[in-house]
């Protein structure tokens, strides 16, 4: 599944925050990300 545009969060934003390249996690993003995948927040971080 390409997740960019059912959330509309650029790709090169996924792919910083799934690379651990971000300053700060916005927590919208993270939920959009959840509600996508349906998973919990916990499923996303380690």
């Amino acid at each position: 599944m390409d997740l960019s545009p059912v959330i509309g969060i650029k790709a090169n934003t996924i792919n910083d925050l799934y690379h651990e390249m971000t300053e700060h996690v916005n927590l919208e993003q993270l939920d959009l990300i959840c509600a996508a995948l349906d998973c919990k927040l916990t499923d996303l971080i380690v």
